[in-house]
């Protein structure tokens, strides 16, 4: 009995000892469950920022950043004419740390880009990146256009490039060595290189007639221009630098192929007297044309234009207006605000009527209207009494209004090609040179005509007159007489007898004299 509780004693003791010996073990593998991980790093810097140039075939030498950890900027210094657009940069970061973009990927620089630096903590850092370019190294003007002449390699400008001077350049003005004027028309050229806008004291430019599709943008650095001629080229857009040019006096874009005009065509020089847009493919004018307000001269011939807008009365200086060949079928009545006008050439539209407000254009001297639908004139067409030629030709007219006599000014009044059957006695009043009613229907003339003391030349060609008045023998002064084609068998001797003091009558053969 003792042996047996010696015996569970021991096994007692050991059962303890395996116990406490558990006890310790389960402690400890608790004690690794909750160990305080090692600190991750919160590095997140940019050390170096280079653009090398085993990198960049455009650079010649490796270029760092320059960095301010403070403000976390970079900014890279490249010298003049360098593409920023592709650049690839080689970037050195804390250790453990990520940047993005990353290093040794292509950038754009011509805008600032964000680099961001992640720690191995997470911890973020943002570095803005932004280039420089130097301002390029002025060239003198025989280097920009030497550059010119070499940019046209079929030009037939005929200069000397190893000459000591530019004065044996033809078309070249040179004041102490700057060029004033370049005038090199038809010569051949394609190509306007960006330097070419380093000519600052360049003022006249007569580039017209050769194959120029597009200015660059530094041609609006030539802001000493006061006339360009840059016609008949094949311009298909507006060239908006020219708005850049603000002692410009005369342009002249015509013959090229621009299909419209933008609103900014307000921006021209104001400055600006004469604006030549012949000959484009033009099928409108912006109303913002109105607010060229110093305009003297505007040509807007062989378009394709239907309409104008009202704004263009509010050019009330001009002293030209050239709408002639487009399509227009009426004119807004804010052409009679255009008070000093003298020319307005309408001729070949289709324009139906004109409006009553044309009387107020009291300055004007020459309307043209010929080819167009016109069947009436407005009665106020009487007070333009400061007009020379009236030029009717080749419309609808039936009837003249009697107005037309109160012309006090008029030399000249063409009127052949209507359907014109009478004539207003009033027209007698005139003091015309020249009155052409050739190809009408008259079967009569006034016998008013005949006080027309400054008549030299009396075109009635064409008609259906049955007789003429013997009182046509007063006009001792005529030079020219046209009766042909008309349904005359005779014409009084007094109107014969005026071949005896220099007068030409032109007559069917079968007319004979009484």
């Amino acid at each position: 009995m003792k042996q047996i509780k010696k015996t569970c004693k021991r096994v007692l003791q050991k059962t303890n000892l395996f116990l406490l010996l558990f006890l310790i073990l389960s402690s400890c593998s608790s004690d690794d469950d909750h160990a305080t991980p090692p600190d991750l790093s919160n590095e997140n810097r940019i050390t170096s920022f280079i653009f090398t140039k085993a990198n960049n075939a455009n650079l010649s030498e490796d270029i760092n950043g320059v960095m301010n950890q403070e403000d976390l900027t970079i900014n890279i210094s490249f010298p003049s004419g360098t593409n920023v657009k592709n650049l690839t940069p080689t970037i050195s970061i804390s250790d453990l740390a990520t940047v993005n973009p990353k290093s040794d990927i292509s950038v754009d620089l011509t805008a600032p880009v964000i680099y961001t630096v992640t720690a191995e903590n997470k911890a973020i850092r943002k570095y803005t990146v932004e280039a420089t370019v130097a301002a390029p190294i002025p060239l003198s003007d025989r280097e920009i256009l030497e550059l010119f002449y070499n940019a046209n390699p079929s030009n037939t400008l005929g200069w000397d490039l190893n000459a000591d001077s530019m004065n044996t350049w033809a078309g070249v003005t040179l004041d102490d060595d700057r060029v004033t004027v370049l005038d090199v028309h038809l010569k051949s050229i394609s190509t306007i290189p960006a330097t070419f806008g380093g000519l600052s004291k360049l003022e006249k430019l007569f580039i017209y007639d050769n194959q120029i599709s597009e200015l660059p943008a530094e041609f609006g650095n030539l802001t000493s221009l006061k006339t360009l001629n840059i016609a008949n080229n094949t311009l298909g857009n507006y060239p908006t630098e020219l708005e850049q040019l603000n002692n410009l006096e005369h342009l002249a874009i015509g013959s090229n192929q621009i299909t419209s005009l933008p609103n900014s065509i307000e921006n021209l020089s104001s400055k600006l007297v004469l604006l030549n847009l012949d000959g484009n493919e033009l099928t409108s004018i912006p109303s913002a044309i109105g607010n060229l307000t110093s305009l003297l001269n505007l040509s807007a011939h062989n378009n394709k234009m239907t309409s104008i807008p009202s704004e263009i009365g509010n050019l009330n200086q001009i002293w030209t207006l050239n709408l002639s060949n487009n399509f227009l079928v009426q004119l807004p009545s804010e052409i009679g605000d255009m008070d000093d006008l003298e020319i307005l050439n309408l001729e070949y539209n289709e324009i139906n009527s004109l409006p009553d407000a044309i009387g107020n254009l009291s300055k004007l001297k020459t309307l043209q209207l010929s080819e167009n639908q016109l069947a009436l004139l407005p009665a106020t067409i009487g007070d333009l009494t400061n007009l020379t030629l009236l030029d009717l030709e080749y419309n609808n007219l039936t009837v003249i209004h009697s107005s037309i006599g109160s012309l006090s000014s008029l030399e000249t009044l063409t009127l052949n090609n209507n359907k014109i059957a009478t004539l207003p006695s009033e027209i007698g009043n005139l003091n015309i040179t020249s009155l052409i009613l050739s190809v009408n229907k008259l079967t009569s003339i006034p016998k008013s005509i005949s006080t027309m003391n400054n008549l030299v030349g009396l075109y009635l060609s064409d008609n259906e007159l049955t007789s003429i008045p013997p009182e046509i023998g007063n006009l001792t002064g005529l030079v020219a007489l046209y009766l042909t084609s008309n349904q005359l068998t005779t014409i009084p001797q007094k109107v014969c007898d005026l071949e005896t003091s220099g007068t030409t009558i032109t007559k069917d053969p079968s007319v004979t004299c009484l």
